[in-house]
């Protein structure tokens, strides 16, 4: 794979071990890459607060698609530089149409993200949303937040079994049609995440590399979950990590190991740099 200029990497369930962190040879991997003169990404359904930890557990500084690819983020400089937001005159009727095929007791939260400074970036949320490390957060009546201008990601969060979550996940794409891109990534949760229309990591991802005068053909990529399947399924090498969300190893080139065998770190020492042009399994 020696003509691979691009490494992008989903985060948890993928890159990051179970308490969030990575292997020194994980790391050390990672400072190769770049080094070597390779685009490095972080493609995440994270908000974009949630990654300062992740800098310093991985060393990384370069950039990072945040929110399902709705956000992208200066990592060293903490900064939102670019994003897409869900138009605010929609967003009560996508609200009642979410909440009509998921059950009355879902609850939303909006992540916001405005340009600018990463201290910027908040979840609001209607009470009774569970919230997860999520401060800073407000909590406020639903009719107030659907009024809200910048909305990257809309949390969709219901009832249900967490295994359900896929059919739910289809029935809501049906729902809402191109309104909306919806997504799941919970293993624990019944949780959908909405992005704009069209917006995924794939696309986001796509516009990065576009400015650099590359296309797919020059990325390998890495996922767990089904958020991950458009951007496994556009990049020239998609590789999904042992445990991986059935969706996902569809759509997989290859499989390598779980990130607490360092399974991202060892498929691009062995495949990537090396400059070994198969995708054999790790």
């Amino acid at each position: 794979m020696a003509g691979v200029a691009v490494v992008a990497t989903d985060l948890d369930g993928t890159l990051l071990r179970p308490d969030h962190t990575v292997s020194q040879y994980t790391r050390d991997i990672l400072t190769e890459v770049v080094s070597s003169g390779r685009l490095l990404v972080f493609v995440t359904g994270r908000p974009p607060r949630w990654l300062p930890p992740v800098m310093a557990t991985t060393g990384h500084d370069g950039v990072a698609v945040c929110a399902n690819g709705a956000v992208v983020m200066d990592v060293a400089a903490e900064e939102i530089t670019a994003h897409h937001t869900l138009p605010p005159g929609t967003l009560a009727d996508l609200c009642a149409v979410i909440r009509a095929e998921m059950g009355p007791e879902t609850r939303f939260g909006f992540e916001l993200a405005p340009l600018g400074p990463l201290a910027g970036t908040r979840l609001a949320h209607e009470d009774g949303f569970q919230a997860l490390l999520a401060a800073p957060e407000e909590v406020a009546p639903l009719g107030d937040l659907v009024r809200e201008t910048t909305v990257v990601k809309v949390l969709a969060r219901g009832a249900g079994h967490v295994a359900d979550t896929h059919d739910v996940a289809a029935r809501v794409t049906v729902a809402t049609g191109d309104a909306v891109t919806v997504s799941h990534s919970s293993r624990t949760t019944q949780l959908l995440e909405i992005a704009p229309p069209g917006v995924t990591k794939a696309s986001t991802l796509a516009e990065l590399v576009a400015a650099s005068g590359l296309g797919p053909e020059a990325v390998v990529a890495f996922g767990d979950m089904p958020n991950d399947i458009p951007l496994l399924s556009w990049a020239g090498v998609g590789v999904a990590v042992a445990g991986a969300h059935a969706g996902l190893l569809a759509v997989a080139d290859a499989v390598t190991e779980d990130p607490e065998h360092d399974g991202v770190a060892r498929y691009v020492a062995a495949h990537v740099l090396s400059g070994k042009s198969d995708i054999r399994d790790v």
